[in-house]
């Protein structure tokens, strides 16, 4: 584990992130990638950087809504 010394410089945490988006129920074709603000924090909260990320075949269905019991299910 690494510890921070007075000689260790600080990196400024980043004001914009990129995020996929999907503005739209339903239509999973229209997933966008667009920079966003990062999240203001308090200082019970810590703010992760994820380097990866990846969707799979649940997370279409979730934003589909298909099966068509998925709806009533989840909402």
């Amino acid at each position: 584990m690494m510890t921070q010394t007075a000689s260790t410089p600080v990196e400024p945490l980043p004001t914009i992130m990129s995020a996929a988006l999907a503005r739209t129920y339903g239509n999973a074709t229209h997933i966008e990638v667009d920079d966003l603000a990062v999240p203001a924090y308090t200082a019970d909260q810590i703010l992760v950087q994820v380097e990866a990320s990846s969707l799979n075949a649940l997370d279409w269905h979730f934003l589909t809504g298909t099966p068509y019991v998925l709806v009533f299910k989840m909402g």
